[in-house]
C-alpha cells in the first residue's frame, strides 16, 4: 500500500442534493497522492501544521478516477464534523486530505463483480468505475444501488456512461420512495434474493453502505452458499 501523504486542497465544488447529502470537488495544491479505486481519505478542516498533531478529521471514500486530477467525496451530514463541513465550506475553502488508506480494492478483474450499494456507498464504485470508463473496459459488473429517494440518486450521469460504454456492465437502482421514473429502477429496498438469483454464487459480491444493509446483505449471502472469501466489505 502507498505510504499516505497529507496535501492541502481547495473546495471547487459544492453539490447540494439537500441538507443532508452534499458532494465536494477538490483541487490538490502540490503532486496528487497516488491511489487505487475504492480508497478512502481523511479531511481535516482545520489547518495543519507539520510539528503540530494531524487535527480533527473524518474518513471518507474518494469518488473519483486516480486518472481524474481531482478529489471528489459525498458526505452524509450526521454529527458535529459533518454539520461545520456543511455550514462552512464553500468553493475557495481550504481544506487538508491525508490519503490514500484502505483495502476495500478491486483487484479481481477477472471475476464477475457484484457491486451492492446504499447511499452515498456509492462512492468507491464510482471511483472504480470511471477508471473502467478511462481503460474503455470493465469485468463483468452488476451494480445494485439503493437510495431513498430520487433526489438522492447520485452520480447517474456516471451511471449511464458506464451503460452505454461499458458492454459488460447493467445497474438496478432500488428507490424507496419513487417519483418520475429512474432508468433501471424498481421501487423497494434492496434485495439480496434478487441480487443472488441475477448472479452466480461464485461471483465476487462487495458491499458499501450503511451497516445494517451491510450485515443484513452479507448474512443473507453467507446463508446461502456464498462463500466469506468471495464477498468484500468496505470498512474504515
Amino acid at each position: 500500500m502507498a505510504t499516505p501523504k497529507k496535501i492541502k486542497a481547495i473546495v471547487t465544488g459544492v453539490t447540494r442534493y439537500d441538507d443532508t447529502v452534499i458532494e465536494y470537488s477538490f483541487s490538490p495544491e502540490g503532486r496528487m497522492p497516488a491511489f487505487k479505486p475504492g480508497q478512502f481519505l481523511h479531511l481535516a478542516i482545520d489547518p495543519y501544521d507539520p510539528s503540530q498533531n494531524w487535527p480533527e478529521s473524518r474518513v471518507f471514500s474518494i469518488a473519483n478516477a486516480p486518472e481524474s486530477g481531482v478529489i471528489r467525496i459525498v458526505i452524509s451530514v450526521k454529527g458535529k464534523f459533518t454539520a461545520r463541513m456543511a455550514a462552512e465550506l464553500i468553493p475557495g475553502s481550504t481544506v487538508w486530505l491525508k490519503f490514500p488508506y484502505g483495502n476495500f480494492t478491486f483487484d479481481h478483474p477477472d471475476n464477475q463483480m457484484v457491486l451492492v450499494a446504499g447511499g452515498t456507498g456509492i462512492s468507491p464504485y464510482i471511483s472504480f468505475l470511471e477508471h473502467c470508463l478511462a481503460d474503455r473496459q470493465s469485468p463483468p459488473v452488476s451494480l445494485y444501488y439503493g437510495i431513498r429517494e430520487e433526489r438522492f440518486m447520485i452520480f447517474e450521469p456516471v451511471l449511464v456512461q458506464c451503460k452505454q460504454s461499458l458492454p459488460r456492465f447493467n445497474y438496478t437502482v432500488f428507490c424507496e420512495n419513487p417519483g418520475h421514473h429512474i432508468q433501471g429502477g424498481v421501487t423497494g429496498i434492496i434485495d439480496a434474493g434478487r441480487i443472488l438469483a441475477e448472479n452466480p454464487p461464485d461471483a465476487d459480491f462487495y458491499l458499501s453502505g450503511p451497516p445494517l444493509m451491510i450485515d443484513s446483505i452479507g448474512r443473507f449471502l453467507r446463508d446461502n452458499g456464498v462463500s466469506p472469501g468471495r464477498i468484500f466489505i468496505d470498512e474504515w
